[in-house]
């Protein structure tokens, strides 16, 4: 018998939203909704024969070999999935509670809906740049997020860190001497500190140590 076969897939190593699809019944009035657990390179094959098969994982760019040694253990994207009789908010919005039942680490209230300043990356929209993306412009900065009433400020990447990709050690010439400084000088106003990094790299996260604080 023939079969159709659809394959979506997104293998660029850089994809920072939620990896989803959204299967839908029209003459039955039904809705199937799965996502991988967090953002990854993924494939997803579905199969129309006699019934819908489907496959969902991560993939990688190129051709790669995991070698697992004795006793060790991985761990790969959990894959979630919702049936759901309705209409497509129903389906959504059923999906939506599961993540924030089952999913979302519950949070201290008093740290729940900060208001954030986010300091921008080196970027051509950016108003420092180059050289001047540096330490004392982030405490500039600090000052207006605290005047304004902020709660938390991010320093924004990945032009922080001293290579990209290695989201453990700031830019020494931007900044000479860490974030120490600048996470106490943002405490002293009382502001949050945090930076950010690129979860969906993989890049050197288990030594990860900024968050926050």
């Amino acid at each position: 018998m023939d079969h159709k076969v659809t394959v979506l897939e997104q293998l660029d190593g850089l994809y920072w939203t939620k990896p989803y699809f959204i299967l839908h019944a029209i003459t039955r009035g039904e809705y199937f909704f799965g996502e991988l657990g967090w953002p990854v390179s993924y494939r997803m094959e579905f199969v129309n024969e006699n019934g819908l098969i489907f496959k969902i994982g991560p993939m990688a760019l190129k051709a790669a070999l995991r070698v697992i040694a004795p006793d060790e253990t991985i761990t790969t994207p959990t894959v979630h999935l919702a049936y759901i009789k309705g209409n497509f908010d129903t389906a959504v919005q059923t999906m939506q509670d599961h993540i924030r039942r089952s999913v979302v680490p519950t949070c201290n209230p008093e740290r729940s809906y900060r208001v954030q300043y986010l300091f921008p990356s080196d970027q051509p929209l950016s108003v420092y740049q180059g050289m001047s993306y540096n330490s004392a412009n982030v405490e500039k900065c600090m000052d207006v997020a605290a005047a304004a009433g902020m709660e938390a400020f991010i320093v924004d990447g990945p032009t922080w860190c001293a290579t990209y990709g290695e989201w453990l050690e700031p830019d020494p010439k931007r900044f000479p001497n860490g974030f120490g400084p600048l996470r106490r000088y943002a405490h002293n106003r009382g502001l949050l500190f945090g930076v950010y990094f690129e979860l969906e790299g993989g890049r050197n996260l288990l030594r990860m140590a900024f968050a926050l604080i």
